[in-house]
């Protein structure tokens, strides 16, 4: 639409790029989430490598908060 020169067309397609980008942002950080559960999610692990556990659980707490921040700036 902007190649044809729609009026406004510029300034949507900039603002899909930045709903793109939180989109992705929002999906890595899921993605990693669910990751970091699945590994210390395991007896042996937890076991093993407890102050790892606690730090990635920081980790995730760190991550929703970013999601909630996302989250916020995009349903003003």
């Amino acid at each position: 639409m902007n190649q044809f020169g729609i009026p406004g067309s510029s300034g949507a397609l900039t603002w899909l790029k930045k709903i793109q980008q939180h989109l992705g942002d929002w999906h890595d950080m899921e993605v990693l989430e669910e990751m970091i559960i699945e590994m210390i999610a395991k007896p042996e692990f937890l076991r093993d490598q407890l102050p790892l556990a606690l730090a990635t659980g920081k980790l995730i707490l760190r991550n929703r908060a970013t999601k909630r921040g996302f989250r916020e700036s995009t349903s003003r």
